[in-house]
């Protein structure tokens, strides 16, 4: 005897072969936890390397974390490239790279806190350093995606087939 047929339920899957239930959403796997510790404290400390080498004080421009950004944007950008390509992509080197490595890197809030502090000596300075980081940022990270992609296309050959996709950025 078989059992009749049952209509799709929220509790099962409506798009998975012979009706497997799907995977419920669950919290990261403690290895990409861990990949993206390690990722942010070597970011960290290579922050910590650049805002040593070029110290800020609140009456001149804040050099490291601009440099610090705009590096850290041409980075991603050229990353993506590698990052976001099927074949290549992995959970791992994401969380590791992009979200520890880069994101620790790089740092949005003390370009706003710098720029708080900015604005109290300098408003022109200010606003110089905002919107170059901003502008900037996004130059660099598309001249890092533009550069990648290139670079990619000469190992890989020019077929379209080896273009990047776009996929979720992190794993479910």
């Amino acid at each position: 005897m078989s059992s009749p047929p049952t209509t799709p339920t929220a509790d099962t899957a409506t798009d998975s072969p012979a009706g497997l239930r799907p995977r419920p959403r669950r919290l990261p796997r403690l290895h990409l936890l861990l990949l993206t510790a390690l990722g942010g404290a070597l970011g960290s400390l290579a922050r910590l390397g650049v805002n040593s080498a070029l110290p800020w004080d609140a009456a001149n421009f804040p050099w490291a974390t601009f440099a610090e950004n705009l590096t850290g944007s041409f980075l991603l950008g050229w990353l993506l490239v590698y990052l976001l390509t099927p074949r290549r992509a992995s959970a791992e080197a994401r969380a590791f790279l992009a979200t520890g490595l880069l994101g620790s890197f790089t740092t949005f809030s003390a370009l706003i806190g710098e720029s708080v502090i900015l604005s109290d000596n300098t408003p022109v300075l200010t606003g110089l350093y905002a919107a170059g980081s901003v502008v900037g940022g996004l130059f660099c990270a598309a001249l890092g995606f533009l550069l990648g992609r290139r670079l990619h296309s000469a190992s890989e050959g020019s077929s379209s087939d080896h273009e990047p996709q776009h996929q979720r950025w992190q794993d479910s």
